[in-house]
């Protein structure tokens, strides 16, 4: 009886798009709602609960400072940690308060260098920025696994002698490649020489989950994280500055974190946002390892549907271990996303910050392969994601492709 009334009964979507934003793990919320409502508090009031609130925000520092320094400790410091609104906040204060920074000591318009496939809100700034006639900028072309092309980086560097910054995010958000970062570094390094530019930064927001992030080897002045990209509070996130590194504030009014992001400070996010990297931390490892027998095994199987193939590399050392980007062969992405959606899984088309555009095609996909941008998924794995929902998605996926 009850097997004839199942067809009516609602089934639970599956979340399969984790690169887009993390659902809050309640770990975290524990920890947030019990401050919300008990230390409201201005933390630059002066009264007793203002300066506990105030200690708070600076124990959080201090103690985030230490994750992020790793193994390495110290290498991290507590002035370096400035608190944001999340990854796209925190790359505008790094591109325009760096080209605000030069323009008080020169006359010559800089040199920034992207990558080809960067996230809008780095490729969108300095696009601005260009527009405004304040900069010009090169792209770096991308190789078949969507890693970029170092000697390419190496020619635009030599052509432009006024490169004052070099921004490559150290995971791509659509395809999952992995940036050479250090490389990127050390080449930057043998350019510098005694001068301090170009300066380095990396958006490393889907970086966080499942790489060892390590500062002292990376050799980055700057670096974006993302607290929606890690379990952690909505709109929250953090910039890494450096020590001396030539940086201007972009907003005004008060001089919270170190006057480089005034407002009154979010105590329960920044709480919030140090509990979701201790859990990082603590099970990036043991997480990793699961998620990479996932996606080895969706890819296995998809090589074996008709009409469908994947984009960029399939090697760990190559791709972030939670992502799936496919390619559907003469098919429209977002048709195939609400498809996919009537089955019951969750995916995207591509950076969910252009799906509201009227054209959505993924930027990365296009530069990888040029046929693809309209015509591929990207899937992306995480923290809750079972054994189940993946078999049932490979199924979703074949039955979509005929």
């Amino acid at each position: 009886m009850f097997s004839r009334f199942t067809k009516f009964i609602k089934k639970e979507k599956k979340y399969l798009d984790y690169a887009s934003i993390t659902p809050v793990d309640s770990r975290v919320l524990v920890v947030m709602n019990k401050l919300t409502s008990s230390l409201f508090h201005n933390p630059g009031s002066l009264y007793a609960s203002g300066v506990k609130v105030e200690k708070m925000i600076s124990s959080a520092r201090v103690n985030i400072a230490k994750i992020l320094s790793g193994k390495n400790t110290n290498t991290v410091h507590a002035d370096e940690v400035i608190f944001t609104s999340g990854g796209t906040e925190s790359n505008n204060i790094a591109i325009q308060g760096v080209v605000d920074k030069w323009y008080e000591d020169h006359d010559q318009k800089p040199h920034i260098i992207i990558s080809e496939i960067e996230h809008p809100s780095i490729r969108n700034i300095v696009e601005n920025l260009s527009k405004k006639n304040k900069i010009t900028f090169s792209k770096i072309k991308i190789n078949n696994d969507g890693v970029i092309d170092i000697q390419n980086l190496k020619e635009i560097l030599s052509e432009n002698k006024n490169t004052i910054l070099v921004s490559v995010m150290l995971v791509n958000n659509e395809i999952g490649s992995i940036q050479p970062i250090k490389e990127i570094a050390s080449v930057i390094r043998k350019i510098r020489e005694n001068n301090i530019y170009p300066l380095l930064h990396t958006d490393a927001c889907q970086a966080m989950n499942y790489l060892d992030i390590q500062f002292d080897k990376m050799g980055v002045d700057l670096l974006s994280l993302d607290g929606g990209k890690i379990y952690g509070p909505r709109s929250s996130g953090i910039l890494y500055i450096k020590r001396k590194t030539p940086i201007n504030p972009v907003y005004f009014g008060g001089d919270q974190e170190y006057g480089m992001r005034p407002g009154t400070e979010n105590l329960s996010a920044i709480v919030g946002l140090e509990k979701a990297l201790q859990i990082v931390s603590t099970e990036k490892e043991k997480e990793t390892q699961r998620l990479f027998k996932m996606q080895q095994y969706i890819f296995s199987k998809i090589q074996k549907i008709k009409n469908v193939s994947i984009n960029g590399s399939v090697e760990k050392e190559k791709r972030i271990v939670n992502n799936i980007n496919i390619c559907f062969k003469n098919k429209d992405a977002e048709f195939l996303l609400f498809k996919m959606d009537k089955l019951g899984y969750e995916v995207s088309t591509g950076t969910t910050c252009q799906n509201k555009k009227e054209e959505s095609r993924s930027v990365s996909v296009d530069a990888l392969r040029g046929d693809c941008g309209g015509s591929s998924l990207r899937i992306s794995l995480g923290r809750w994601t079972t054994w189940g929902e993946v078999r049932g998605l490979v199924r979703a996926i074949d039955k979509v492709a005929k």
